[in-house]
Parts: structure tokens; C-alpha cells; sequence
């Protein structure tokens, strides 16, 4: 990036004004520079996560309303949580965890066909796009996840092969997940635990997060319910229970592909739709909302898999958000990405052929 140079004349008043409140502020040893990009408003331009983050608000109506239902289920003697699942699952931690996420990788490279012939005998976490696929190749996730609050996550349940394997899989509700999908969940006496995920460390005594907690806290819950600091989606809450809760490394990742393959037709991608609504009630007219909406997709390369991926402003969020929590977990904590595919790069993840990692990988 271009740096641009300002010149500037003060008195010698106003320079001592100025050092001052630079050591005020703490940056007494820092550059001027550094301090100079401190003072700009926080939110002068968005990050996408945070236009994203942003965007979801029209959401939260539909989210408080499915805490309401949900806490009759949460704060019910012997409901159980992630904290619990951590106590239980820790005795038997050693290994690797393997996350599916559904991105189009998944079916290019037949990688749920890898899964069954690997003999792979770590922890298998799925999201709950990806838990029939799973089951109809003859993959019984040891958990499943959800975060999303639609009541079409309802039809990710409501199949047969879940019901014959209820007895093996641990589901795992986000307490704003919709009421119809933890109703029929109880109604199956599903093995359910919950949590509550977050953005960011909780700082403030008036944080969101905090009340969530003190919301869910019982006599006989008096901690509240687990939480993660994760977001984004769900493959991305998955990665982080899977080091967290389960204290696995390494974790393996599949599906992330936060990007569609060339040649993708647009008008078909994930978020399409959303982004043409929104771009039409802004610009009134059809033809320029489609021509519009298009532009937000970016074509980009990735080095570690050698091809390119279309990219729209909500895959991007969830990669920045992501690599923000790949920058601060452990030093130990090794993430190997085996999605062959897609937009997912930082330093701080491996890369190998799913079959490969499997391999090396396969005993628990």
C-alpha cells in the first residue's frame, strides 16, 4: 500500500499540547504515526466482518425470540452444556478432530468417500448442512452442530438415518437455535448440549454476552451456559468446540471453502439472493441490481492449492473473522486445512490432500 507523507507546521505550544496527549493516550514511545492512526474513528470504513456483523441486526428479533422459547429447555433441572461435555470428553482427548463444513469442495473431491475408506478413527465434528451426507456414506459424526436460528435447519434433523443413529451422536445447540428444531430434538430424547457463542472476550460488566450468561444460570447450572468465542459460521464454531471443549490437535478442516470454484454460475451461490434484495431496494431496477450485486464477488487466487475462488462479502467476513481467531489461538494448536480448494489461506494453517492427512493421522 502507498503511503502518503503530510506535512505540517505547528507552534511550539501546540507541539508540546500534542506530545502531551500522545503520552496520555500511551503512546508516549510509539511513532507519531501510530498514534496519529489511533485518533481515526473506528468504524471511518467497516471491515466486512463488521458490515456483515452489521447486517445480521435485523436478525436479532428472531434470535431473542428463540431464547425466550429455548430457555424453558436450558434452565431445566439436568440439561447439559458444553462445560459438561468437556469434563466427560477429556478423559479420552488425545488425537485429532476432523470438522465438515459443506462448502462445494466436499463434492468435487469426493471427500466424504475418503472419509469412509480412511479407517479415521479420531473425533468427527459436523456441521448440520453436512450430517445426513455424512450418515448416507455411512459416517456417524460423533457430534453435530448448529448455530443458525431458521427453522429450515429443521430438515438437517428430520431424517431417518439420524433417528436409527440418535443413540451415537451428541448434538450441540446454540441457545438461540430454533424453538421447532429443539422441540423435536427433546421429543427424540436427542443428546443435546448447549452454549452460547460470542465475538470477542467478554470485557464489560454490560456485555450482551454476560447477560446471556446470567440469563441461563440455575441453582443448578450456576455457572450459565459454556461459551465460545468464535462466529462467523457454524465450521468455524465447530473448529473452535473441537480444540476447546474437546482439547484436540490437530483439527482438521474440510468444506471451508468460504469461496465458490470457477465457473460457478453466481445467481446460484449461497448469498445471492440476499446481496441482489439488498442491492435492488437500494437501486430500484432490476438489471442494475443484478449487474450490481455481481461486483461484490471477487475473483482471487489461492497459493496453497494453486487455483482460484469466487469470493462474496459474506465468505469474506467469515475468512477475516476466522484468521482473526487463527492469529490468537495457541501456539501449539496446529490446523491443517484438506479442503483442496476454496479461498481459506493464512500462515498459520497447514495444507494436505484429505486422504494424505487421514493417513497420518488416522488412529485417535
Amino acid at each position: 500500500m502507498k503511503k502518503m507523507k503530510i506535512n505540517a507546521c505547528f507552534s511550539n505550544i501546540e507541539y508540546v499540547k500534542l506530545k502531551k496527549q500522545k503520552q496520555t493516550d500511551g503512546y508516549g514511545t510509539a511513532s507519531w504515526e501510530k498514534w496519529m492512526l489511533s485518533k481515526a474513528p473506528q468504524n471511518i470504513f467497516d471491515t466486512e466482518a463488521e458490515a456483515v456483523q452489521r447486517g445480521t441486526k435485523s436478525l436479532r428479533k428472531m434470535w431473542h425470540m428463540n431464547i425466550g422459547h429455548n430457555l424453558a429447555f436450558i434452565r431445566r433441572k439436568g440439561v447439559k452444556n458444553l462445560r459438561d461435555l468437556a469434563v466427560a470428553e477429556n478423559k479420552i482427548n488425545e488425537g485429532s478432530a476432523l470438522v465438515i463444513a459443506g462448502g462445494p469442495s466436499i463434492h468435487i473431491h469426493d471427500h466424504l468417500n475418503v472419509i469412509k475408506n480412511s479407517g479415521y478413527k479420531g473425533a468427527i465434528v459436523s456441521s448440520d448442512r453436512m450430517l445426513i451426507p455424512c450418515l448416507e456414506n455411512n459416517i456417524v459424526p460423533n457430534y453435530v452442530m448448529t448455530v443458525d436460528g431458521a427453522d429450515i435447519i429443521l430438515k438437517f434433523y428430520k431424517h431417518r438415518l439420524f433417528r436409527e443413529n440418535l443413540k451415537n451422536i451428541k448434538v450441540l445447540l446454540h441457545y438461540t437455535t430454533s424453538p421447532k428444531v429443539v422441540r423435536y430434538l427433546y421429543r427424540l430424547k436427542a443428546d443435546v448440549y448447549w452454549f452460547i457463542v460470542h465475538t470477542e472476550q467478554v470485557v464489560r460488566e454490560n456485555s450482551d454476552v454476560l447477560g446471556a450468561i446470567y440469563m441461563t444460570m440455575t441453582a443448578h447450572n450456576p455457572e450459565g451456559l459454556q461459551t465460545l468465542v468464535a462466529g462467523g459460521n457454524v465450521g468455524v464454531c465447530a473448529w473452535c468446540f473441537s480444540w476447546v471443549v474437546l482439547n484436540r490437535n490437530p483439527v482438521i478442516l474440510i468444506g471451508f471453502d468460504m469461496g465458490y470454484p470457477e465457473g460457478t454460475d453466481l445467481r446460484k451461490t449461497y448469498y445471492y439472493s440476499t446481496i441482489f434484495d439488498a442491492t435492488l431496494a437500494a437501486l430500484k431496477e432490476p438489471t442494475a441490481a443484478a449487474l450490481a450485486a455481481q461486483m461484490q464477488y471477487t475473483k482471487e487466487y489461492n497459493p496453497a492449492f494453486r487455483g482460484h475462488t469466487y469470493t462474496d462479502s459474506v465468505f469474506r467476513s467469515y475468512r477475516e473473522m476466522f484468521c482473526a481467531y487463527l492469529e490468537h489461538a495457541p501456539p501449539k494448536l496446529i490446523t491443517i486445512n484438506s479442503t483442496e480448494g476454496g479461498a481459506l489461506y493464512h500462515p498459520r494453517l497447514q495444507y494436505g490432500k484429505l486422504a494424505e492427512t487421514l493417513e497420518k493421522y488416522r488412529v485417535a
